[in-house]
């Protein structure tokens, strides 16, 4: 029997990528049979993609959810805005083609999304509202906090912290034991060699730091 519905945070490009590669034959958004949209931007009553849009961010009150939306602050600001938020029921989405090497050792917190193609070792932690794009690959005994967003083809190697709210664009590799500050953006294609200082911006190979 299919569940009733699944509220989408956003409905944006990224939103509808999310659902169409999570509601395949093995996805686990296959179980549901109302699936639509909460978005500022989209009138309501309109369809995107086949989904159709129920209301503003603001209008989403109880049930079944999951974020279509990669900006961290976005993410954490809503969560302050709309405090009944938390009695939610976030789902966790794990792509089937995700490579969760040792499950017994990893912790994914609510909400949290693993795209296709990802690479998870061992000895992990992710807090909540983590979002990890396509083939993006997370070494042994890493911390990723809540909210994270890691674009496409990131590479973390082992022992990395990445604190509340860290924004890593496609292509950038972090190498191990490097701690990543809260709110910090790592630029994409940038190597990561040493601590990045919170709320600053990273770029280069080798990284270099400014304020954001």
């Amino acid at each position: 029997m299919l569940d009733s519905e699944l509220s989408v945070m956003g409905g944006g490009a990224l939103a509808r990528e999310i659902l169409h590669a999570h509601k395949g034959k093995s996805g686990i958004l296959s179980s549901y049979s109302d699936i639509h949209l909460y978005d500022d931007n989209i009138e309501e009553g309109k369809r995107i993609d086949g989904f159709l849009c129920k209301g503003k961010l603001s209008q989403f009150t109880s049930g079944t959810a999951v974020f279509g939306i990669a900006s961290p602050m976005i993410k954490r600001d809503l969560f302050q805005k709309f405090p009944h938020w938390q009695q939610a029921q976030w789902l966790e989405l794990i792509h089937p083609k995700a490579d969760i090497q040792d499950p017994n050792s990893i912790e994914i917190g609510q909400g949290s999304i693993i795209s296709s193609g990802c690479v998870l070792t061992c000895g992990i932690s992710l807090g909540r509202f983590v979002f990890i794009n396509l083939n993006a690959t997370v070494g042994h005994d890493s911390t990723i906090e809540s909210f994270v967003s890691i674009m496409p083809a990131v590479n973390i190697s082992g022992n990395v912290y990445i604190e509340e709210g860290a924004y890593l664009g496609t292509g950038a590799i972090v190498l191990p034991g490097v701690r990543i500050g809260k709110y910090a953006v790592v630029a994409a294609g940038a190597v990561v060699t040493k601590d990045v200082p919170e709320y600053s911006l990273a770029m280069g190979v080798p990284a270099r730091f400014s304020p954001l």
